[in-house]
């Protein structure tokens, strides 16, 4: 039934994800002898981008631009509607930047 929340449909008796649902976590990048060989690292790089992003910016809603959470694109590669927010610095811009371009020097 998709039209209604039931998160247990994912869950073993013990109240565990089930094992097959694992599975196609990472399916983007192929499977058996043709999958990715930089899949590792193209996982830990997204994880390093998106960790320097939050650690460097607050991400917000803008006030005039409501996010509709129910829109989404019913394509072949369904995915959200797009949405409007606001990247606001977390420091100062310059000292952002001199930290940012010591660390990719170093």
């Amino acid at each position: 039934d998709p039209e209604n929340f039931d998160p247990r449909r994912w869950l073993d008796s013990e109240g565990r994800l089930r094992d097959n649902m694992n599975v196609m976590k990472l399916f983007t990048y192929g499977f058996g002898r043709r999958i990715c060989p930089g899949m590792h690292l193209a996982n830990k790089s997204l994880y390093i981008t998106l960790a320097f992003l939050l650690w460097s910016f607050r991400i917000a809603q803008r006030p005039d631009a409501l996010i509709d959470t129910h829109a989404f694109s019913d394509t072949l590669m369904s995915h959200a509607a797009p949405f409007e927010v606001d990247f606001i610095p977390r420091t100062d811009v310059t000292k952002l930047r001199e930290m940012v371009m010591d660390g990719y020097l170093d």
